[in-house]
């Protein structure tokens, strides 16, 4: 995730990024003839790991400026793939369907702009939680699926994401 590109972003500009989000993410989603916009918070982790299970990565090199004693860890070298370009805007509409599921099934919550005192700051956001938190869908999308692809043994994880987020509405 490219959070500088967020931090460089104008107020105007992030709410521009967030208007196309909210709608790039619905097209994406209709293209792919998945059903978003009925899918509830329970079904909300299967469908994200059916989705999970489409996605496909590049392998890429080692960052050479990166100390070798963590290019050495099997967690870097796991972590040594970029998704496609296909993936990637499947992930955008992922994204989409995960903000948006919270958003339809907790009235408090709203789509916003990131606090730019977060590390979050200008992405597309999700508002509203009890805790003060931002859930950031681009952010946790990726992450998610980024473990999904280095275990696929990891299923449990979108289950623990919807928990985790509706505990703190």
């Amino acid at each position: 995730m490219r959070f500088d590109l967020f931090e460089a972003m104008s107020v105007d500009e992030a709410s521009k990024v967030l208007d196309e989000f909210v709608h790039r993410g619905p097209e994406i989603l209709k293209a792919e003839q998945i059903e978003y916009d009925a899918v509830s918070l329970s079904e909300l982790p299967a469908e994200l790991l059916k989705i999970g299970l489409r996605l496909t990565t590049v392998p890429v090199a080692a960052d050479p400026s990166v100390p070798e004693f963590v290019r050495n860890t099997d967690d870097y070298k796991e972590g040594l793939f970029e998704f496609t370009e296909d993936s990637k805007r499947l992930i955008i509409g992922a994204a989409y369907m995960l903000g948006n599921c919270f958003v339809r099934e907790f009235k408090k919550l709203a789509w916003s702009t990131g606090n730019s005192e977060y590390a979050t700051g200008r992405m597309p956001v999700i508002t509203g939680f009890a805790s003060g938190e931002e859930l950031a869908p681009l952010l946790v999308a990726n992450n998610l699926f980024r473990r999904l692809v280095k275990s696929r043994s990891l299923t449990t994880i979108f289950e623990t994401c919807v928990e985790r987020w509706s505990a703190s509405v």
